[in-house]
């Protein structure tokens, strides 16, 4: 496993943030022409290259957390670096998003029982030698789950490079209340330095003190 030094982890979060923020205004870009709120299965040509994209981001970024939480990883494939980094602290699995787009909230990174990845990803890793029939999983439930997914691992990039030690104390997290203005708008009260996104908002957040009362 690489050792990475925390100036070299922002280094690579900022340049794969570039990355996650390109492949977002595509997807909110085809939403003017399929909308997230149509049938989830949904599928296009557009929506599998998002799929794709979002996924093998997903891979490196928990591999990069791995690095740097220092967590020993013996085989460079997701199941590895999420059983990892969820633990018994339920890390990933605990993360609540926010759809700007369909006011909808979910938890992309939850794996069903017996299975050791989310469906998104087990969607994406069987299509690889399945063209053309799988481009069927490319559709919008699976597409909006890997990219929530990849947002809320930015989020949580950006706790350990400033709260390495502390990511996987449980009584760190806590899931804030997710309000809307008077225009069905996110309305969101104090101070936030993480990563903002047009589409998606991470509810779950990290207070080092404990969650507030």
């Amino acid at each position: 496993m690489v050792n990475i030094s925390p100036k070299n982890f922002q280094s690579q979060r900022l340049r794969m943030l570039d990355i996650y923020f390109a492949t977002e205004r595509k997807l909110i870009e085809l939403s003017w022409i399929i909308p997230l709120d149509n049938n989830p299965v949904t599928y296009s040509p557009e929506l599998y290259s998002i799929l794709q994209s979002s996924c093998g981001q997903v891979e490196n970024m928990l591999r990069m957390l791995c690095e740097i939480c220092k967590l020993p990883f013996s085989d460079k494939k997701f199941p590895e670096y999420y059983k990892l980094l969820d633990n018994s602290t339920n890390l990933l699995k605990r993360q609540w998003i926010y759809n700007k787009k369909t006011r909808e909230t979910f938890h992309p990174l939850e794996i069903e029982d017996g299975c050791v990845s989310p469906s998104w990803w087990r969607g994406y890793n069987g299509t690889k030698h399945n063209l053309p029939e799988g481009l069927t999983k490319g559709n919008i439930e699976n597409t909006v789950n890997a990219l929530g997914a990849l947002y809320a691992i930015h989020c949580i990039s950006y706790t350990a490079q400033h709260h390495t030690k502390d990511i996987f104390e449980t009584s760190n997290w806590f899931e804030s209340d997710i309000s809307l203005n008077s225009e069905y708008e996110l309305d969101r009260v104090g101070f936030d330095t993480r990563p903002k996104s047009d589409l998606f908002y991470c509810a779950t957040k990290f207070n080092k003190d404990g969650a507030p009362i």
